[in-house]
């Protein structure tokens, strides 16, 4: 099984929802030149509070190679915007409702 990675476009409201997850987005750390990067958007399926069971979310996933302050590799994922769908699944459940 595989997962598929949707990208955000920075002309996607949804941009600077995922990164207002963060007080500071950059994160700069400046011992290693790192920066918190955007890796990428996933689906899941959920059982998480307020969501219905097996529901599909989308998950906007991050990494930072040398958190300031600790050096450590740090993985967040921050959920997407409740209703939120990747351009290109909304397309397709678009095309499927015109029977495409």
């Amino acid at each position: 099984m595989h997962t598929k990675i949707y990208w955000l476009s920075t002309e996607d409201p949804e941009w600077n929802a995922a990164w207002s997850a963060f007080p500071d987005p950059e994160l700069y750390n400046e011992q290693y030149g790192e920066r918190l990067q955007y890796m990428g958007t996933v689906a899941r399926c959920t059982e998480a509070d307020g969501w219905p069971s097996g529901a599909t979310i989308y998950v906007h996933e991050f990494r930072h190679r040398a958190l300031p302050g600790s050096n450590q590799r740090w993985y967040a994922a921050v959920p997407a915007t409740r209703g939120w769908r990747p351009r290109d699944v909304a397309m397709e459940q678009h095309l499927v409702r015109l029977g495409a």
